[in-house]
This record gives C-alpha cells, structure tokens and sequence, in this order.
C-alpha cells in the first residue's frame, strides 16, 4: 500500500487535513491543506517531522500519554506558546506497541460521526502496514548491530574487512570519525536491559544532530558511530541526549571517545567512550556528559585509592579534611577539591561552588589548618591536588553509600583493552 494515497484518500474522506507520524514523530505522509497552516504543522511539513522542542512540550504536557490511552479518537487541546491549534489523533498500535500517530486538524465544526468511523477503520489498516515497515526496520537494525559488533566488538589490525562490511551495508562514513555511548543510570552495560526504548526515545534527536550515524545496542549500550561534520556536533547531541531524560523517572550517562580517522580505530574510541562514562560516575561530578580526553587523567589515579606507601606525604593530612567535614557534616573537601581546580581563580572558584568568595577563603582557611600544609608551595600544592582527585571518588560513593569495588563500574574493558579503571 502506498501510504501517501492512502492519507490523501482519507482525507477527503473525513474533510481535514491529516499527518500520518511514526512514533518518533517523524513525518510519513501529509494531505494537501488549503486553510491557513499553524506553526507545529509547517514545520513538521518543512522538517519531515515535528522538532524537538515541539515533541518535548507534547511529552511535558502529556499529550502522548493520553492519546496512547485513548482506545478511540482523542481530541488534544490547543497549545497557543508552540503555534499548535488543536487537534484530534489517533494511535496506531499493534497489541500494546505504538507504531504511529495519526493526527487531524480540528475546525470549527466537531468530526461527523462517519468521519470518526473512517479514522477508526483507517487506524486497523494502517496498522498493519505500520507493522511491515517496523519488521523491515527490525531486520535492518539487527544487520547494523552486527556491523557494530564486527566494527567495535573486537580488534582487527586490517581495516580493509570493515570496509568492504560498511560499503556491503551501504554506509559510508567519512573521517572523522567517533564513538558515542548512551547508557542507562544504575545499569552496567553488560545488564542493561533499557537500551531499545532509551534509542527510540532519543531516535529524533539523532535524526537532528547526525542523521547519517550508523547507531543500534551493543552490549545493552546505545552505540552511535559519527563521521564527518557529525562528530562536530558531538557535544550537542550528548547535552540533548541527557536533557531529554532530566525530567524522566531515570536518567543517561553518554561518553564519547576520541576521533579517529580509520575503521579500524574504532574500537578504541568505542572503549574509550564506554570508560568515560565509568570514570566519570566516579569522578567528575557534573551533568553525566563525560568526553574520554578530560576525564583519562582520573584513570591514572584510581590506583592510588588503595595506596597506602605513600602515605605519609600528604595522604593523611588531606584525609583529616574528609574526616572533619564527617564529624561536621561540612564542606571543606569539596570546597578545597575545586579551590585546586582553579587554582588562581577566586571568584571562579566561588562561583562554581555557588558561595561568596570570602566563604570560599574562609573554608580554605580552614582546610590548611587541618591539613597543616603550605599550598603555596608548588610541590605539596600538586601532590595534595592528586590526593584530593584520588580520594575523591571514594568520598562520593561513600556519601552516595555505594561499593567501588574494583572494576570499571561499566562492565565494559578499558581503553587499553583490560578492565579499564
């Protein structure tokens, strides 16, 4: 069945413009519109499928839900802020999967009840065309998770095989090239069990940020390989990824590797990506956006949680700091961990830990009486800032009440091929 004359056939059945979406509100089909066309509409039109922005105050608003709810024809109310007039929609679903949407824009007049019949007999049809093209879809991204698995699953010193496996495939990347990890909180990669609803939810974002990447699962990770312009869009598309999660009942981590210009190189960058997100959870408190380059220095360090030889030169002394904010429920760690950060940098320093400058002098102040040491000293400056970065860790998951343990904490090897961390 082709679709679009099916759309522009019901339609004039039903006398309303319609779209036919698909779950991730891309853009499958559109009937001709004479009336003055709202803002959602163009640029769904425009765009082959609604933007982010619009599918995100839908999800906010609860739109989705209600119309995955709905065994009938739902009508959504207008939301003037987007430019989106109301509308009536129907799901399209095969048992209790949605495969689609169908929207119709509403006029003054209400549906005619044979109107709403045809939408209804409309919505079994599409269903199982829907189906068919969603099984065709299945098959191909099983062929691309095991291109993914030959590409980053092991190493292989010629790349003339990944070659040959990528131009069979159809894709043809571009250097250069990177990898990208999206991984479920609270999941090892190796026990996700999230990854295909986590890739269906961020579907469009990759739609948007790089549409040409080759992304499925591997090892319960959401995997995507940029190439090209792509991986200058790498830092946008992760910030995207873990905003659209930050309201959600969970949220991802995602990492990214460092670039490479061969097919070959690419397990390494995967490794790489698959580490920042272990050594980032542990070390780099922040927005759960973690890139390989700033965040490999804390793998050298992790050894150094459970030294205990060097520690008569400063260890102790930076410990006393974390017992006394134990006893005091206090700051001063924290505090001195960013004051080193930036070291020359007072009111940056303060800004980042959100306090007056003189509470960030008055807390260091403090945390070298404890530690009766001179930061003005070049050397015991540095070896106290490895310290606080090595325990640092160890600090968080304490609070947190969590086991380190000895792994990666990702269930994936390190970058240099063992268990990384």
């Amino acid at each position: 069945m082709e679709l679009q004359a099916f759309v522009d056939q019901l339609a004039r059945a039903v006398k309303r413009p319609i779209t036919l979406e698909d779950a991730a509100g891309r853009l499958l089909a559109y009937s001709a519109h004479e009336e003055p066309v709202d803002a959602v509409r163009m640029e769904t039109l425009l765009r082959k499928g609604a933007s982010v922005t619009t599918l995100e105050v839908l999800r906010q608003r609860g739109v989705y839900q209600s119309i995955d709810a709905s065994d009938g024809v739902a009508k959504v109310p207008p939301i003037p802020e987007i430019g989106f007039t109301g509308r009536s929609c129907v799901a399209i679903r095969v048992a209790d999967r949605v495969l689609g949407y169908l929207w119709v824009l509403d006029s003054d007049s209400p549906l005619s009840k044979t109107a709403l019949e045809a939408l209804l007999r409309a919505r079994q049809t599409l269903a199982q065309e829907l189906s068919k093209i969603g099984s065709f879809l299945l098959m191909r991204q099983e062929q691309i998770d095991q291109l993914l698995g030959d590409m980053l699953g092991r190493e292989r010193a010629d790349s003339g095989y990944l070659d040959r496996r990528a131009k069979a495939f159809g894709w043809r990347p571009l250097s250069p090239m990177q990898v990208m990890v999206v991984r479920p909180a609270g999941t090892d990669a190796a026990q996700g069990t999230d990854h295909v609803s986590v890739l269906s939810r961020v579907e469009d974002l990759f739609v948007r940020y790089a549409p040409s990447c080759l992304k499925g699962v591997m090892a319960g990770d959401v995997v995507a390989v940029l190439s090209g312009d792509e991986v200058r869009t790498s830092s946008e598309l992760s910030a995207a990824i873990v905003a659209r999660f930050d309201k959600g009942e969970r949220s991802v981590s995602v990492g990214v590797g460092t670039s490479c210009t061969d097919l070959s190189q690419l397990r390494r960058s995967y490794l790489q990506s698959s580490a920042a997100i272990s050594l980032g959870r542990r070390y780099a408190a922040g927005d759960r956006r973690y890139d390989y380059s700033t965040v490999a220095p804390y793998e050298l360090l992790s050894c150094l949680q459970s030294c205990r030889k060097a520690g008569s030169y400063c260890r102790e002394q930076v410990e006393r700091v974390i017992a006394y904010d134990g006893l005091k429920d206090g700051s001063l760690f924290e505090t001195l961990e960013v004051f080193l950060d930036y070291y020359g940098h007072r009111k940056a320093a303060a800004e980042k830990l959100n306090i007056h400058p003189n509470t960030l002098d008055y807390r260091i102040r403090k945390a070298k009486e404890i530690m009766g040491l001179d930061l003005e000293d070049p050397n015991t400056r540095l070896v106290v800032h490895v310290w606080v970065k090595a325990l640092a860790a160890k600090t968080r998951a304490s609070v947190a009440g969590e086991d380190l343990g000895g792994g990666d904490g990702g269930g994936q090897p390190g970058p240099g091929g063992g268990n990384g961390g």
